[in-house]
This record gives C-alpha cells, sequence and structure tokens, in this order.
C-alpha cells in the first residue's frame, strides 16, 4: 500500500513533511470536524512511518503526536480523545504487524496472523463509526459509552493475541490517559 511517506529518506525530507502537516493542522483549525480529524490521522500516519528512529526522529515524532492530539481534542469530548489515543495504538500495532507478517513463518501462523490483521482493521472501523456516531448524536451519551467499552474490548482481547506473536515482549507506555510513547519498541528491528 502507497503512503505518503514512502519516499521520504532524509531527516530533511521528514523535517519538511512534518512542516507540511502542520501547516495543515493550523488551516484545519477554521475547518470542519472532520478534516481536523483527517489532518489528525495524517500526522499519526506521519509517527507510525517515520523512520529511523533516531533522537531527531523521535522528536519530530513528538511534535506530529502533540500536534494530532491538539486537534483531537478541539474535536471530541474526553471520552472519544481516549480513542484517539488508542487509535494512535492500532496505527502502531498496525506497524508492527507488518514486522511480525515478515517473520511470520517462525513466530505463528499465517492464518493467525491474518486474523488479528482482520481484528485489527474492524477495530478500526468501529472507532470511525464511534466518531460519525457521536457526531450525529451529540445527545447520547450512554450510545457512546456503550461503543467505547464494545472497541474497549476488543482492544483488550487484541493485546491478549498479539503478545503471543511479540517475542520481543515489549508493550507500548503510557503517560496520561489517551497518549501512547511506544519508544522501546522504536528500537527493536
Amino acid at each position: 500500500m502507497s503512503t505518503e511517506f514512502e519516499s521520504l529518506v532524509s531527516f530533511a525530507d521528514w523535517s519538511n513533511k512534518l512542516d507540511e502537516l502542520l501547516r495543515g493542522a493550523r488551516a484545519a483549525l477554521e475547518a470542519d470536524d472532520e478534516s481536523r480529524l483527517a489532518v489528525a490521522q495524517r500526522l499519526t500516519a506521519f509517527v507510525s512511518h517515520s523512520f529511523p528512529a533516531s533522537p531527531e526522529i523521535r522528536k519530530l515524532d513528538d511534535l506530529a503526536r502533540d500536534a494530532a492530539r491538539a486537534l483531537a481534542e478541539d474535536v471530541a469530548s474526553d471520552a472519544v480523545e481516549r480513542l484517539s489515543g488508542r487509535a494512535a495504538l492500532l496505527e502502531i500495532l498496525a506497524g508492527e504487524l507488518a514486522a511480525v507478517r515478515s517473520r511470520a513463518s517462525s513466530i505463528a501462523p499465517a492464518e493467525e496472523i491474518a486474523s488479528v490483521a482482520r481484528r485489527l482493521a474492524g477495530i478500526a472501523e468501529d472507532a470511525k463509526a464511534l466518531a460519525r456516531f457521536r457526531a450525529a448524536n451529540p445527545l447520547d451519551p450512554l450510545g457512546v459509552r456503550t461503543r467505547i467499552e464494545r472497541i474497549s474490548r476488543s482492544l483488550k482481547d487484541l493485546h491478549a493475541s498479539w503478545k503471543r506473536f511479540d517475542p520481543s515482549g515489549l508493550e507500548p507506555v503510557t503517560d496520561s490517559p489517551g497518549t501512547v510513547h511506544p519508544e522501546e519498541a522504536r528500537d527493536q528491528p
């Protein structure tokens, strides 16, 4: 799958791309919720695709992560903000899943990895559906809560499945609700 980040190689390339995304984030502040969320997703994708895991790139990742979070906070309530942190985790897990697939023969049968990939895609769709539901039903906190609980259960199940495949034993570290910093995992091949 081709992304806007594939051609980025040097620190200058990544820095210029982040500058472009931050300009887009500033412009999106004047736009509708969907536009802000789209820019936040691009910033999250920047974090998950950036390479190599050098201190300079990590600083760019921090800036992108902060901008994505600011946009998400501008759009959503506390519950949806926590969900956007989970979306960032899903992006990270999707990247890690690609690494697992490359060594799948020694870790797990391909059908188990495909099952995790399908579940991951389903959770991402549920998160998008929740955002649409919340936008269409702003006065239905019970409906939002029910959907968040279902997504949370799915994430816990996915996490349990993921741990079987990950020989490193590393897990993302969180500092505040909804903010994921998988710094330790980025240093691993």
